[in-house]
């Protein structure tokens, strides 16, 4: 049985062991997210505290021992991480009775802020790995239409013969 896609992408080091547990972690952190929306809607203090205290562990986790093949994701995720807690942080203010609809609605502001520069990463992950995709793409078609011009000189009774590093190609006709 492989399990290699519980934590594919992920560098695992022997003094981390524990960096194999990230998707793992992942789906914890949803399903405590769901189970907090569901059966402890009554209490908004105690849904946004248990989420803060499970995203401190999980945000030292990610900075200690998670590290991605893409040192871009791995900072992604680490920007992310305490992005998200920053915001669950925020959030637990605005439970307080004594504050202004202005301070409120600043820190809403700021809240949606941080969410939109959390979606923004995403999004330019997604462009890079995109812009990649694209270029290998194109690379693979020009080596299909040298492939196919060789073959097309090599039917026309010609010979080529060509070096790589100097670009150098010589045709003799017979």
């Amino acid at each position: 049985i492989s399990v290699g896609t519980l934590f594919e992408g992920i560098l695992i080091k022997k003094e981390q062991p524990l960096a194999r547990f990230y998707y793992l972690l992942i789906l914890v952190r949803g399903m405590l997210l769901v189970f907090m929306d569901v059966f402890v809607d009554h209490s908004p203090r105690t849904q946004i505290c248990s989420m803060i205290a499970f995203n401190f562990f999980f945000m030292f986790y990610v900075f200690k021992m998670v590290e991605f093949e893409s040192l871009y994701l791995t900072w992604a995720n680490r920007m992310k991480e305490g992005l998200i807690f920053i915001a669950e942080i925020l959030i637990s203010c605005l439970q307080s009775q004594e504050t202004t609809d202005e301070f409120r609605d600043l820190l809403g502001w700021i809240i949606i802020g941080l969410f939109v520069l959390m979606l923004a990463l995403e999004l330019l992950y997604g462009f890079y790995l995109q812009f990649i995709a694209l270029k290998n793409l194109a690379l693979k078609l020009r080596d299909w239409i040298r492939k196919k011009k060789k073959n097309k000189i090599a039917r026309q009774g010609k010979i080529e013969l060509s070096t790589e590093n100097s670009k150098t190609m010589i045709i003799i006709e017979t």
